[in-house]
């Protein structure tokens, strides 16, 4: 119930083909990605995520990812989802990202579009970006 990862060298988390869920997580310093999925199905509550040099959270491949109360601080991306990936995300405060906040696109050809839900988020609509295959929907 409780996971802090601090000063990783690459992915401080990364899941490939998995379900599962995450509860009160803390990551600080991330080499690369702080949470990277990829063909798998993932829930959190209270995710907090810190100085990570790529993205927060990379959702990919046909991923399924829920989360609700999430901090993101200080990345370069705060979440990125691709692939025919669907995210749903609720109260999820975004600080200090110095290039996306959400990014919806296809990164490989042989997937669909990507879908991402937001509900209660602080989002800067001058930091999302999505292709013509993908969706960003936001709900206040």
């Amino acid at each position: 119930d409780k996971l802090k990862i601090s000063n990783s060298k690459f992915d401080a988390i990364d899941l490939d083909f998995s379900q599962g869920k995450l509860k009160n997580v803390s990551i600080l310093n991330s080499g690369n990605d702080a949470i990277d999925l990829s063909f798998s199905e993932i829930s959190t509550n209270l995710l907090n995520i810190k100085n990570a040099k790529d993205k927060g959270i990379s959702v990919g491949e046909m991923s399924n990812f829920e989360a609700e109360n999430t901090v993101l601080d200080m990345t370069s991306t705060g979440i990125a989802v691709k692939d025919n990936s669907k995210v749903k995300m609720k109260t999820a405060k975004f600080n200090n990202i110095s290039k996306f906040e959400i990014l919806s696109y296809v990164k490989k050809d042989r997937f669909g579009g990507a879908y991402i839900e937001c509900i209660d988020c602080n989002i800067d609509f001058n930091k999302i970006y999505n292709d013509e295959l993908s969706v960003i929907a936001y709900e206040k």
